[in-house]
């Protein structure tokens, strides 16, 4: 059955899904990109990372249903002959992104990306990681001894960072969240919130090979090499995506949001 459609969409199914999504929504009509109205992702979170990262650069608002597992940044499934409705009755939540910068320790560039979840600088094996935290060029933590710590956008409050306790941030005040991961010291420090002109730094304090440790952002991840010394995170909003949200999903309801800027 070929349904008429009043929209254009490009339409990215993951693999891992197909078996969980109906053979009506294999008649859908994708599109090139390059002339789409909307993109369409069915499956769950961690395709949604990918199209968005690989995708972001057609500035095309994305609509994602769940046939996943979790699916927090997707919407409910709803019947094929009901989409374009759905679609054009969502609300559009513009999403910034984070700009990371890994540097060596001769303050020398080795990578710069973006994600529009979260970054992770991470453990990888059982010893815990050294590492301190600076903003604005102040120290803010001199000496953290833990897992990790998380930075993440209005987008991802929703996710790890919500897990680990940390706040949800409304995406009308583009704040940055900043969480420290299974923190053994110091105790007293439990994250702050950051603005969209604030710059963070992570600094590796313990030796790579001796406390193997990682960066993960969205749904990638890479080993830190022998070279890397600190992580440099910032809001970059010249660098938005769209992403099209049904409106019973609360948590990113901007009224229910009240949260405050932490300065250091």
């Amino acid at each position: 059955m070929t349904l008429p459609q009043p929209a254009k969409w490009h339409v990215l199914v993951s693999q891992n899904s197909t078996s969980h999504i109906p053979a009506e929504w294999h008649s859908v009509t994708s599109v090139p990109i390059e002339q789409c109205d909307t993109i369409i992702v069915l499956g769950g979170d961690g395709f949604m990372l990918r199209c968005m990262a690989k995708l972001w650069k057609y500035s095309k608002p994305f609509y994602g249903l769940n046939f996943g597992s979790s699916g927090a940044l997707m919407n409910p499934v709803v019947s094929l002959p009901g989409l374009h409705n759905s679609i054009t009755q969502a609300y559009p939540i513009q999403c910034p992104a984070l700009s990371i910068k890994l540097w060596d320790n001769n303050n020398q560039l080795l990578e710069h990306f973006y994600a529009f979840n979260d970054v992770v600088l991470f453990r990888k094996a059982y010893r815990a990681i050294h590492f301190n935290i600076s903003v604005n060029h102040k120290i803010l933590v001199p000496f953290c001894f833990g897992d990790g710590v998380l930075s993440c956008t209005p987008l991802g409050s929703g996710g790890y960072n919500a897990s680990a306790g940390g706040p949800l941030l409304s995406f009308q005040q583009l704040l940055m969240g900043l969480r420290p991961l299974n923190l053994y010291s110091p105790k007293e420090w439990t994250g702050n919130i950051l603005g969209p002109s604030d710059t963070l730094k992570i600094g590796l304090l313990s030796c790579p090979q001796q406390r193997p440790a990682y960066i993960g952002w969205d749904a990638f991840e890479q080993d830190l090499s022998p070279a890397f010394q600190s992580l440099e995170v910032q809001l970059d909003l010249q660098h938005k995506i769209t992403i099209l949200r049904n409106s019973d999903l609360h948590f990113y309801d901007p009224a229910a949001l009240k949260l405050e800027k932490t300065y250091i």
